[in-house]
């Protein structure tokens, strides 16, 4: 596991850098606490090319960072499989995906494999 201030510099070296396109944290045992820190740090980069983003296989049971990078990134690819988000998480993604909400929002494929989410959470997307 990752501590959050070694994640803090991770992640401010890698939304720094131009040519970085994608980046995998999938399994990396991030919590809820330490995407909040990787957010703020991709959404205070003046650098946007990171297009693809997989954080799968986390603990990641909140998904407000996600929203708030969803609304201000240029992800076009966000992977969240088995990640227990349930329906209330989807809801907030689902909220950060309409276009009312986040018009600039360039994301094409979410990958939600086996995040508890059930045939009512999935119909908010």
């Amino acid at each position: 596991q990752i501590g959050l201030r070694p994640l803090q510099r991770l992640a401010e070296t890698l939304f720094s850098c131009e040519s970085l396109v994608s980046v995998s944290l999938e399994h990396s045992f991030m919590d809820t606490e330490a995407l909040g820190v990787l957010a703020d740090a991709m959404l205070a980069s003046s650098t946007q090319s990171l297009t693809e983003l997989d954080i799968s296989d986390n603990q990641l049971s909140q998904s407000t960072a996600i929203a708030r990078v969803l609304g201000g990134s240029m992800l076009q690819v966000l992977r969240l499989n088995h990640n227990p988000l349930g329906d209330a998480g989807l809801s907030e993604i689902a909220k950060a995906l309409d276009p009312k909400v986040s018009p600039d929002c360039c994301l094409q494929l979410l990958e939600l494999e086996r995040c508890r989410i059930n045939s009512s959470g999935a119909a908010q997307l």
